[in-house]
């Protein structure tokens, strides 16, 4: 259900209304079928304030949203991260008219870049990077707090590292591994190098000191 006010619906209870309301949806939320009851319609006046459930029975099933909540929920179906219609239909003719060369190309710069990467990570002492990336734009690293002052998590590690250096990596909680770094190399070699440039220079200035 719908409202655009919530200091008269309490989730559960049936609400009144002054007005004929318009049906809206129906719904019937419990997940096990042996329990499920029949689909309630349910009743909308976007005018008004109050919404009322018709069907006693599904006092209990009835879930109030705010309409600023579906709203959003309307807004985050309209992004999609993946490419336009447009760029999608000309995916084909791309690779029928590509010559092996152009991938050759990029697949040796890739590789330059992820040698590099590796190299570099080599140099940071709170950074230990377990493999060299195979096939991917982007590593994996382990962050070792313990040689760091005032850092406590990947999370802040990241915070900090943005606001002091302008640089922005991926923390590892957000993959599900805590206290790791994915860093992205798809990028030229002379931001890649003043990239982790930065990164390094930023371990050196919160090393714990002996």
């Amino acid at each position: 259900m719908i409202i655009d006010k919530t200091h008269e619906a309490v989730p559960g209870k049936p609400i009144a209304t002054s007005s004929s309301p318009r049906a809206s949806t129906a719904i019937s939320p419990s997940s096990d079928p042996r329990k499920q009851s029949p689909p309630a319609d349910l009743y909308v006046n976007d005018s008004l304030h109050q919404i009322r459930v018709c069907s006693p029975n599904l006092m209990n099933f009835v879930y109030v949203l705010l309409s600023q909540i579906v709203n959003r929920i309307k807004a985050c179906l309209n992004v999609t991260s993946g490419p336009a219609t447009s760029i999608q239909g000309a995916i084909p003719h791309f690779l029928a008219n590509t010559t092996e060369d152009f991938f050759l190309k990029t697949l040796n710069v890739l590789r330059e870049a992820a040698d590099f990467c590796y190299d570099k990570h080599e140099e940071i002492p709170c950074i230990t990077c377990p493999h060299k990336a195979e096939g991917s734009m982007f590593v994996m690293v382990k962050l070792n707090l313990s040689l760091l002052e005032g850092i406590n998590d990947d999370m802040e590690f990241c915070g900090k590292l943005a606001k002091e250096e302008s640089v922005i990596v991926l923390p590892g909680v957000a993959l599900g591994l805590k206290n790791w770094l994915r860093i992205t190399f798809a990028t030229e070699p002379s931001s890649l190098e003043d990239g982790l440039g930065r990164i390094n220079a930023f371990c050196l200035r919160h090393a714990k000191k002996d």
